[in-house]
């Protein structure tokens, strides 16, 4: 599967052979055909979620420890900034 043109715009990708393990949307996993192709399909798409359940509430449990529910990016600074006042 190719990944979406998103991914190959952002600049640490550039130059360099990269290879994106991005899980599918819920309307294309139902689409998927019935076929071998789609089983194994499929199969990939149960193995990310698997790992990716096992990683997002250590993650979910840190945020609420730091009292940092609303992070997302906005650069190193910012992130820290508003961190040092929540302490």
């Amino acid at each position: 599967m190719r990944p979406t043109p998103e991914l190959e715009k952002r600049e640490e990708s550039q130059g360099i052979p990269v290879t994106w393990h991005v899980a599918l949307r819920p309307g294309k996993r139902r689409a998927l055909a019935k076929d071998t192709e789609g089983e194994l399909t499929e199969w990939l798409e149960q193995k990310k979620a698997s790992i990716r359940a096992k990683v997002e509430p250590p993650s979910h449990v840190v945020k609420n420890l730091f009292k940092h529910k609303k992070t997302r990016y906005k650069g190193l600074v910012k992130n820290t900034a508003q961190l040092m006042p929540l302490n």
